[in-house]
């Protein structure tokens, strides 16, 4: 009997609510049910409580919190495209949903039937397969209630936008069936001239027990909006690099001159997108030591989009070349694992192991709108092209790709029209042109593999973590009369130690080594080689840091990172290629929960260096590069010892949030709270041409929650961006997006 009471347990996975900002447990990849002080990773996790708090809209919202993370190419509206620790997030395999399904993320994600968010920073090919060394985005939905439970929301800011959301749950059939509804429907509004549109919300997550032994769980959302999408910036034009003045400065806007309201792209500038994403998640509890777990999930996407960007022609007066592109398209992620996960001793060692297999597979079908001139037989002169000839689809048979192209008549110039980015006026609408569902490129990445993964502890002192992932990988591109397939068989490898000091639980030193292998994308429309896939990018990144709980609730942390990964640009004959090595590493402190019973805090600091270190040499006139043309026929800089773009020295974030209620009684149930968020100088492309200066942004808000009505009740008001400071908010590859202005929002929760 003594020896099956000291037999170990698998871990097990929950979802609690806590008071406060802490947690401390991770439910992302292959830390799954483990203490945040034990695993050799860097792991934020954004809390039910903080989001309240800040009263969350979206991703973009949610990951100022997080040190190193900055939005990446687009606006602050209609998506959230991000990068962490200056490394683009891979938007269709970096974001997961209850720690397995890859949702894609080209949409705005409401945050109302979330109950955590987990940025886990840094390569995860082992768990997850090919993704970007940045790091995951895990979401976990709202689970059932044992009690039943129903909350309503009235909510809205300053600009008009306002909504109702719902949120109701509980248990039937003797606690075997629990259920978890959440709906939002609202009308959007941030602010920014002729810029409003509605989103909407419908999920739900539920549970089932037929026996005591198995969990099945199947979570569904659906989210749609649609806005007009805000204008950026873009440099087509550029300053000619020569040997005298090799880098020469592109000179951008100052962006104290632009108010943040403004917006130069015209309100049929269509931003329309919906996706829906379904998982089954299903556990065999075999014994208390052995358990087998099947996952099944599916997000589909789709999206229509009028992209407007403005080449400005004179910064002081504000004159502008506007354009614009027209595209749809369609993702879809299949997902599906199988793991057997179990924990036995031998020899004086526990091991926590784990055995699986998965399969990713990721389709593209999108068509694009370049801007090209048109005749008169045409239908007119434009500069709109549109899809009109078809072929049979190959991987999918009842469905077509483009194979020919006709104009539509609209703008009369094939170089945009001239737009004042300062006080626009804006040209009428262009109609779009009639199109089979599926048009255009056509992609499917298949990326699936093995994995084994063992956590061996040694009593209470150190845990060795190692493990492997023996993929099989295949990018193909099919675009008409031409079909390329990028195959890859990698075996990479993630190894870690975690050392805890005299055997202390609330202290822990670990260092880990985990390689990795990422998709690098399709070559940019500029570049000849366009929509081409580049084989599979390596990344290896090393990480040593120290972890602490001295403090109940409070988890302290201090890491050092170095992260090598593979570069990829344009090259001096404008094909898009891999070349050379980057470099990222850096120290960054964090500080998480709760401070006393009625401080909470999150506080994040990351001093970083991200340089491109290796790559082709400066190429002159007469220099043999290897090119199609055999020399370099323009003068053409390294790109070497340069900052990488969009990647700032410095990021720090501090959000506070105090209850009166223990100091002053009479001031029961209310909380005050703020934020800074702070990220220094970023360039705006590889060749460090232009400087997107550092910015700061201040939140003020509070809280009053009562029990004096029939109901209880939760009132917040929180300043966003007090001072409205106007700052660049991305930059990369020529293109940069503005800030969103300040606003105010507003919210009044009934528990029903």
């Amino acid at each position: 009997m003594a020896q099956e009471a000291s037999s170990p347990t698998l871990e097990t996975v929950t979802v609690q609510g806590v008071r406060g900002f802490s947690s401390d447990v991770s439910q992302i990849g292959g830390f799954r049910g483990a203490q945040l002080i034990d695993t050799p990773a860097t792991i934020a996790v954004l809390p039910r409580d903080l989001l309240d708090a800040q009263q969350v809209g979206g991703m973009n919202d949610l990951l100022k919190n997080v040190a190193g993370a900055n939005s990446a190419q687009t606006g602050l509206t209609v998506t959230s495209n991000q990068s962490i620790r200056g490394i683009p997030l891979d938007n269709r395999n970096g974001f997961r949903m209850d720690g397995s399904l890859p949702f894609v993320n080209l949409i705005d994600l409401p945050m109302e039937d979330k109950e955590r968010v987990e940025v886990m920073k840094g390569a995860a090919g082992l768990y997850y397969g090919f993704a970007s060394p940045a790091g995951v985005i895990n979401v976990t939905l709202k689970r059932p209630t044992q009690d039943p439970m129903w909350d309503v929301k009235l909510f809205g800011n300053a600009f008009g936008g306002a909504g109702i959301a719902t949120d109701f749950g509980g248990t039937v059939g003797n606690g075997k069936f629990g259920y978890r509804i959440n709906g939002v429907y609202s009308g959007v509004n941030y602010g920014i001239d002729h810029q409003q549109g509605t989103r909407s919300l419908i999920s739900g997550a539920f549970d089932y027990h037929p026996i005591e032994s198995v969990t099945m769980q199947v979570d569904v959302e659906h989210i749609y909006k649609s806005l007009p999408e805000p204008g950026l910036f873009r440099f087509v034009t550029t300053p000619t690099p020569t040997l005298a003045n090799p880098y020469p400065a592109i000179a951008i806007p100052d962006i104290k001159s632009i108010d943040p309201k403004t917006n130069f792209a015209p309100n049929w500038a269509q931003y329309r997108a919906e996706e829906t994403n379904v998982l089954s998640h299903n556990v065999w509890s075999i014994t208390d030591q052995f358990e087998l777990s099947v996952d099944v999930g599916d997000s589909k996407f789709s999206r229509l989009r009028a992209f407007t960007t403005i080449q400005p022609t004179n910064i002081l007066t504000g004159a502008g070349t506007e354009q614009f592109a027209f595209s749809t398209q369609q993702n879809e992620n299949r997902n599906a694992r199988i793991q057997a996960a179990g924990t036995f001793d031998t020899f004086g060692l526990t091991h926590n192991a784990m055995v699986g297999w998965s399969d990713n597979v990721r389709d593209t079908f999108s068509v694009n709108a370049p801007q090209t001139a048109c005749t008169a037989a045409t239908g007119g002169s434009g500069v709109y092209q549109g899809a009109t000839t078809f072929a049979a689809n190959p991987l999918n048979p009842n469905t077509q790709i483009a194979t020919a192209t006709a104009c539509q008549s609209g703008i009369t110039s094939v170089n945009g029209v001239a737009v004042n980015y300062l006080n626009p006026t804006f040209v009428n609408g262009m109609a779009r042109q009639a199109a089979p569902a599926f048009t255009g490129n056509v992609g499917r990445i298949d990326d699936s593999g093995f994995y084994i993964f063992d956590r061996i502890s040694y009593g209470e002192y150190v845990d060795l973590l190692a493990g492997g992932r023996f993929g099989n990988y295949n990018d193909i591109t099919i675009k008409p009369n031409k079909i390329k397939n990028n195959h890859a068989a990698p075996a990479t490898q993630s190894e870690g130690i975690v050392v805890k000091p005299f055997g202390n639980k609330d202290l822990s030193i670990y260092a880990s080594y985990v390689e990795a292998l990422e998709t690098p994308g399709l070559g940019p429309i500029t570049v000849v080689n366009a929509g081409q896939p580049l084989p599979p990018l390596p990344s290896a990144q090393r990480e040593i840091g120290v972890k602490s709980e001295f403090f109940e609730g409070l988890l302290l942390t201090a890491d050092y990172f170095n992260i090598h990964r593979a570069a990829t640009y344009a090259n001096a004959a404008n094909f898009f290629v891999e070349d050379g090595q980057r470099k990222y590493e850096g120290f960054e402190v964090s500080a998480a929960g709760n401070v006393t019973d009625d401080l909470a805090i999150y506080a994040n600091l990351l001093n970083m260096m991200a340089k491109n270190i290796s790559g082709a040499p400066t190429c002159g006139p007469g220099t043999a590069v290897g090119t199609v043309g055999g020399t370099c026929k323009n003068f053409t800089p390294t790109i070497v010892g340069l900052q990488v773009s969009n990647t700032a020295k410095f990021y720090g974030s501090l959000f506070a949030q105090y209850q009166l209620g223990s100091v002053f009684p009479q001031l029961e149930g209310l909380a005050i709270n703020g934020g800074m968020y702070y990220i220094g100088n970023r360039p705006m492309n590889d060749l460090n041409q232009a400087n997107l200066g550092g910015y700061t942004t201040f939140d003020l808000g509070l809280a009053y929650s009562t029990d004096a009505f029939d109901y209880p009740m939760t009132f917040r008001i929180n300043a966003a961006n007090v001072g409205n400071a106007r700052y660049w908010a991305s930059g990369d590859a020529n293109l940069i997006s503005q800030g969103v202005p300040g606003t105010v929002n507003l919210s009044l929760e009934a528990h029903l």
